[in-house]
């Protein structure tokens, strides 16, 4: 079977995909979220940076909805670029695979140097992706519209599962739910020889490096996005 961590929504999504290419899943989400009811201030020359659907979601409440339409962003992510348009917003800057590459691409137009950046994020964070966009001289300003909880215990039912050698492929989408795997993985007493039984499948080097200081089974696609995650797959399973 195929472990998928993601939120509840996304989980049942890729659940989907999965089952029409005829593979098993066990879906077991290891966050949750609560959004913040905070409201948005745009500025000429502010632009606001997105990296999570979630942000998005956060964002889009009734006192939000003229000033996002009217603002600038810059996002990560194919499918929160798509989930900003749905919304309304019309000026999007910039559209990245992940944190390097946008910053690379802000740094080539010079215009935005002495903009303001206000980055709608969760309380779980790409800290470095931060600390970056600061060492080139950007002003940047941290906006937690919603927050991130890991979940304190897994089912018994995922917990057998693992055990029993039922689990050969674990997907991850975050370092923070890796985190929390790895973490709940100690508390019900999962030894190494049932995590090297797993091909663990993630989504960027970033965040698979942290099995491969444990000598585990990983492996990451060549770009960060599900299309990518999906033909890996295909390729190890």
């Amino acid at each position: 079977m195929i472990l998928i961590t993601r939120p509840k929504k996304e989980t049942a999504e890729l659940a989907q995909i999965l089952k029409k290419k005829k593979l098993k899943t066990f879906q077991e989400p290891l966050i949750y979220f609560k959004y913040l009811k905070k409201k948005i201030i745009n500025k000429e020359d502010k632009i606001f940076i997105v990296a999570s659907v979630h942000s998005i979601n956060a964002i889009n409440i009734k006192i939000n909805q003229k000033n996002i339409k009217q603002a600038s962003f810059v996002v990560i992510g194919d499918n929160a670029a798509k989930e900003i348009k749905k919304i309304g917003v019309k000026n999007i800057l910039l559209v990245a695979d992940n944190g390097n590459q946008l910053l690379t691409k802000i740094k080539q137009r010079k215009k935005y140097i002495s903009k303001e950046f206000e980055f709608l994020c969760s309380n779980i964070y790409n800290k470095d992706f931060v600390s970056s966009l600061k060492i080139v001289g950007l002003k940047v300003k941290l906006n937690f519209v919603y927050r991130t909880y890991p979940k304190k215990t897994m089912s018994n039912n995922l917990v057998r599962a693992v055990k029993l050698n039922k689990i050969k492929i674990a997907i991850f989408y975050s370092e923070f739910t890796l985190s929390v795997f790895l973490t709940l993985a100690k508390k019900h007493g999962f030894s190494k020889q049932m995590l090297f039984q797993i091909q663990f499948l993630c989504l960027s080097k970033r965040i698979g490096s942290k099995l491969t200081k444990k000598n585990l089974d990983v492996y990451w696609p060549s770009k960060p996005n599900q299309k990518a995650m999906l033909s890996l797959l295909s390729a190890i399973y």
